[in-house]
């Protein structure tokens, strides 16, 4: 139990890795401020949780496990605290959403949105 423990929370020194995961942790943070507290024009907590279970059909503890995930993770990954299970919670929620809603619209989902110029 002690080496899981070593393991979960041991950070590679290596500098490369650790731009990487910073600048993960910074870029997803944003997203997760907007679903959990309302920040950057987000809606909060109680919103999400009702977009992603009303509108979406998510179950809701994947609804919060989403922002927790995108908030509390991203802070992690910075801060290097338990990067690899927060990266690989990343992973799972990454491959959800493309599975439950990009998928179906392709890679230029967000370009297919745009009005006509």
């Amino acid at each position: 139990m002690k080496n899981l423990f070593r393991t979960l929370v041991k950070t590679n020194p290596n500098l490369g890795f650790s731009i990487a995961r910073m600048t993960l942790g910074l870029v997803i943070f944003p997203h997760g401020a907007q679903k959990l507290l309302g920040l950057f024009g987000g809606y909060g907590y109680s919103a999400t949780i009702e977009m992603f279970t009303t509108q979406m059909g998510l179950p809701s503890i994947i609804a919060f496990s989403v922002i927790m995930i995108e908030f509390f993770g991203s802070i992690s990954l910075v801060l290097g605290l338990f990067s690899r299970f927060w990266a690989l919670s990343l992973i799972g929620m990454f491959l959800g959403i493309i599975f439950t809603t990009q998928l179906q619209h392709g890679f230029f989902y967000e370009l297919v949105r745009q009005p006509s110029r």
